[in-house]
């Protein structure tokens, strides 16, 4: 779409915080979903909770699952 600039957000994806990481990765997973699944797949595999938890959540989406 013209004027969507979400695609500036996927330099968050290296953030060192994992909010940011995780939100970014929220917000532009239609943009770019196999990077986005990365990001979500390691904050799965950091087990910082709640964050952990809101990352699996976000792969099962992706997945299809509910």
């Amino acid at each position: 779409m013209p004027g969507d600039q979400r695609k500036g957000l996927l330099v968050l994806y290296a953030h060192p915080n994992v909010v940011v990481r995780l939100q970014s990765a929220i917000l532009t997973v239609d943009l770019a979903p196999l990077e986005a699944k990365r990001v979500f797949e390691r904050i799965k595999a950091s087990r910082i909770y709640p964050y952990a938890a809101d990352a699996s959540h976000a792969l099962r989406n992706l997945e299809g699952e509910t």
